[in-house]
């Protein structure tokens, strides 16, 4: 009877200390939370993203919109060697272009406008590098910038200062000048609107945006020009975590290049 007894308040303790184990058990933060899913989801294998940017530019008061939608399945997202599929439409002035895109092994197979080509990966084919842009895009925000802040039914937003902005976000601001690098010299280069929102679900990021006011001043050739840019980028990651095919063009020996 006693050994029974004794059996009995063992278990208690036990069911005690296991509740008592599960109440101590840590919260993460939010910036814990939000880190842990941008880890998980640039550890996928297979990935499709939609990526809408808007943006305006105003050239010395001359004022242009455009609005480009990309939509990319990759495989081997979690590696230096992807291989990927993009349909691209880009509006600009009234005028619609669209492109599909395969790359594979170093070589970009480009369908637009009629022609089908076959570039290899180098320098000039930057514009065409949708894995480097959705990669520039994912950046863990320092820690120190959370401050009091929580996740609202998965979302957080963030407005960072021009030096926080351009330390955490080098490779996508870079992206973002490089056209107006290619022709000419950029004197100054001032941000100011700094936004970053990220939605989390079930351990993956689910959207990713960025948005920020660019003003430039340009040297090209003798003369100097004020651009005023104006851009937000809407990164959406669809079902993480489900497995997706890349579109391979069934005519890749036809492209010229």
């Amino acid at each position: 009877m006693k050994t029974k007894i004794l059996s009995v308040v063992l278990a208690v303790i036990m069911a005690i200390s296991s509740l008592s184990l599960v109440s101590c058990k840590k919260e993460k933060t939010p910036y814990e939370t939000v880190a842990e899913a941008i880890e998980n989801t640039l550890a996928l294998d297979t990935v499709k993203v939609v990526l809408d940017e808007n943006s305006k530019q105003k050239v010395d008061g001359s004022t242009q919109t455009q609005k480009t939608n990309i939509t990319s399945v990759f495989k081997g997202f979690n590696t230096e060697a992807p291989e990927y599929s993009t349909d691209l439409s880009i509006k600009t002035s009234g005028v619609t272009v669209e492109m599909g895109l395969y790359y594979k092994d170093g070589y970009f197979y480009l369908d637009a406008l009629g022609s089908k080509t076959k570039v290899k990966e180098g320098n000039e084919t930057d514009s065409y590098n949708v894995y480097d842009l959705v990669k520039s895009v994912f950046r863990t925000i320092p820690e120190e910038q959370y401050g009091e802040k929580t996740l609202e039914e998965g979302k957080i937003e963030f407005e960072l200062t021009p030096e926080v902005f351009e330390a955490n976000f080098k490779e996508y601001i870079d992206r973002s000048v490089a056209s107006v690098e290619a022709i000419g010299k950029i004197n100054t280069k001032t941000f100011d609107n700094c936004k970053v929102e990220i939605e989390v679900k079930d351990g993956y990021v689910v959207s990713y945006s960025v948005s920020y006011d660019l003003k430039l001043k340009v040297k090209i050739q003798t003369q100097i020009f004020n651009i005023e840019v104006q851009v937000t980028d809407d990164l959406k990651i669809v079902d993480p975590g489900k497995e997706v095919t890349v579109s391979v063009p069934s005519d890749l020996d036809e492209y010229d290049g």
